[in-house]
Parts: C-alpha cells; structure tokens; sequence
C-alpha cells in the first residue's frame, strides 16, 4: 500500500488586504501560482519545513519584481531557506 507524501514546505502569503495558504514542495512554483492580478500593497511570506520557519516582509516594489523576475525569485527562494 503506497504512503500519502507529505508536502515538504507549507507557505504562507499576505498581501493586497487577504492571507493565502497553501502546501508544496516546489517554492518556486507555489509563489507563481498566487501571483496577484495587480499587488497593490507590501507582501509577507512565511515559510516553514518542519520546525524550521523563515518569514520576509516585502515592500511593493520588491515583491512585484520577485513576481515578475525568475532570478529575484531564485535567489529569494534560496536565501529564505538559508536562515
């Protein structure tokens, strides 16, 4: 009988007045998939892999580039999971 794998990261996002939560094991994939239609204020990212969690406040402009830029969103990803 397979196991159910557990989702290795669980994310949490806020931004544009809503919070957003969701479980993956892609990062990278997970902050494109909430991209906002329009970001109209500072985003704050919590992210946590077992006990370990990490959390980034973002001002408006930092957070549209980490959208809309594939390398700010690569090295965001890995300088999150540093700490």
């Amino acid at each position: 009988m397979a196991t159910k794998k557990t989702k290795a990261y669980s994310l949490k996002m806020a931004f544009n007045g809503e919070e957003f939560n969701t479980k993956t094991d892609d990062l990278n994939k997970a902050l494109l998939s909430l991209k906002p239609e329009q970001l109209h204020t500072e985003v704050y990212v919590t992210v946590q892999k077992g006990k370990d969690e990490a959390e980034r406040r973002l001002s408006l402009k930092q957070a549209k580039r980490l959208f809309m830029d594939d390398v700010v969103r690569q090295v965001f990803i890995q300088n999150l999971l540093l700490t």
